[in-house]
């Protein structure tokens, strides 16, 4: 604290001015956190739905609940062999400690990882700067304000604001090669399993920045990087292979569906007509790039230090906005990457870092004047959003469950509007429906039923085919005793069969996927590798005390 108010005596009035507006920006951010602002933006139906199922899975004793029983009117969604689970996780284990609503659990892991996310910056931007003042300025500007506000409490993107949290251990630096090792491979772990449109946006950095600093970095560095790179995609394999395998077997198309948006780009979205604080605040972080961008260029001799380091920055910020501008559209249809990361203002966490980065090392006085702009924009925003306290919104959250339409299995009809209908339409009938003639004696009749597994008890005169209350999926397998039923989808996508004559216990179970298991393998052996590493690197430590 000494310190720290030492930098404070001694800082320019223009970076004491931008800590206190960024600082009350932030502290805003929070407070609409802590008081329980209300989880109802772009996709708040799905991370409350979610939110709440995982947990409750876990509690259940499923170690990683992939398929989402209660999805879709409950028929089911493969919802987490496809989205990354890192957050849930984390949820599940803040709910054993304080069971709160699906709501109250968004918005107190939304502020642990903002909180989060400025101890990860301050670690990196103090490797930039030996100033203080600048360091927590820079730090809580990346993690509160302008495109990180919209993260939180408009587009409700709980993964991506995850992510950003990770996003600066990537870029961090250290002379020791362990420590260099285990550091990065944990950063690109978190990035994995938390958002891969942003794990996408840091390879394309790192790739830059290689590509501009190969000169100065010795090939030992290279090579500890991609060691640490393996190390994570090994960690992260008991999500990774099942999510690479099965890709193909739910409706991905509806990825790149755009429901309220006409466009990926905030400058054309507002050019249309389509206000909003997502295309507000995604501008105005666009609009504090340009202006920094600028500056770092006429001055981009003034961090001699570090100078090439800066230099790569600056065009990594460069390369951010010009992704944003509705000329670069071909590239988000054409070029697999950016086709992945989905929309264009998804490069504003990157470029938030790049912004921080330079205006840190920076002497030019318009660079704190751009972050006391974009937290001024930030504030206005963080008022208009407090407007919703008072209208008292109904939560997103209701019996159907409807899920996001790309984790529907493939079988089901391909118009989510037809999924959503099926949803509103069955969810009432019997866990099993007998089809065709049957006799008054023939039932299929539900005994119990938890997350993985159905019982039935079947008494039927003859061979009867039967519709379960289930979307196939094709590792629900039907048993009778240990003999095998074959299960196949409809036409609208459930799970049917044809079920022999006679009385006996029927059981669908959900098993693990050949991906499953070895993605399970693979990470137990990354795992190990680390804890080696970890405990070297400790060893290491002990001799040097």
């Amino acid at each position: 604290m000494r310190k720290f108010l030492v930098d404070w005596k001694n800082a320019d009035l223009d970076w004491r001015s931008a800590f206190i507006v960024v600082a009350i920006a932030s502290v805003a951010s929070l407070f609409l956190g802590l008081l329980g602002f209300p989880v109802v933006g772009h996709d708040a139906i799905v991370h409350l739905n979610w939110m709440d199922q995982f947990v409750k899975l876990r509690e259940q004793g499923v170690t990683y609940p992939r398929w989402l029983p209660m999805s879709f009117g409950g028929f089911g969604a493969a919802t987490f062999y496809f989205y990354p689970p890192l957050p849930y996780w984390f949820a599940s284990f803040f709910h054993s400690l304080f069971p709160i609503s699906p709501s109250g659990l968004y918005n107190a892991l939304a502020m642990v990882a903002s909180i989060a996310s400025v101890c990860t910056t301050w670690w990196l931007l103090r490797q930039y700067s030996s100033n203080r003042i600048a360091a927590l300025t820079g730090a809580l500007a990346y993690s509160f304000i302008g495109y990180r506000l919209v993260d939180v409490f408009i587009r409700d993107a709980l993964g991506e604001h995850w992510a950003l949290v990770f996003l600066p251990l990537v870029f961090l630096r250290f002379e020791d090669r362990t420590q260099r090792i285990i550091l990065i491979a944990i950063a690109w772990c978190g990035l994995f399993l938390t958002n891969i449109p942003t794990a996408f946006i840091a390879a394309m950095t790192v790739g830059v920045m290689i590509a501009l600093e190969v000169p100065r970095q010795s090939r030992m560095e290279l090579f500890d990087y991609a060691i640490s790179t393996m190390l994570a995609l090994m960690m992260s394999a008991v999500y990774i292979m099942p999510a690479l395998a099965l890709h193909d077997r739910i409706q991905s198309q509806h990825l790149w569906d755009t429901h309220f948006l006409s466009t990926g780009f905030a400058i054309l979205d507002l050019l249309q007509g389509q206000r909003g604080g997502l295309k507000t605040q995604a501008l105005a972080t666009l609009a504090a790039g340009i202006v920094c961008v600028g500056a770092a260029w006429h001055n981009k001799h003034d961090a001699p230090r570090t100078a090439y380091r800066c230099r790569a920055w600056l065009w990594i910020a460069i390369a951010a906005i010009i992704i944003q501008v509705p000329i670069s559209g071909p590239l988000w249809h054409d070029v697999i990457p950016f086709k992945f990361i989905q929309f264009s203002w998804r490069w504003n966490g990157i470029l938030l870092l790049a912004i921080v980065i330079m205006t840190v090392k920076s002497k030019s006085a318009v660079m704190p004047l751009a972050l006391i702009a974009l937290a001024s924009v930030t504030l206005f925003g963080e008022a208009s959003l407090s407007q919703e306290f008072a209208l008292h919104p109904k939560l997103p959250f209701d019996r159907y469950r409807i899920d996001a339409p790309e984790y529907a299995p493939k079988w089901t009809p391909s118009d989510a509007n037809v999924v959503r209908v099926l949803a509103y339409k069955y969810i009432d009938d019997p866990p099993a429906v007998l089809l065709g003639l049957t006799f008054p004696s023939d039932s299929v009749k539900l005994l119990s039923r938890t997350s993985k597994e159905w019982t039935f008890n079947a008494q039927l005169s003859r061979e009867t085919p039967v519709r379960f209350r289930q979307f196939y999926w094709p590792y629900w397998q039907a048993f009778r005793g240990s003999d095998t039923i074959t299960l196949q989808p409809d036409a609208l996508g459930f799970a049917t069969a044809l079920l022999p004559a006679g009385s006996y216990e029927l059981r669908l179970v959900l098993i693990r996927s050949p991906y499953e298991k070895a993605g399970i393998i693979v990470s137990y052996i990354g795992a190990a590798l680390l804890i080696v590493l970890l405990g070297g690197a400790s060893y290491k430590k002990l001799r040097k005390l």
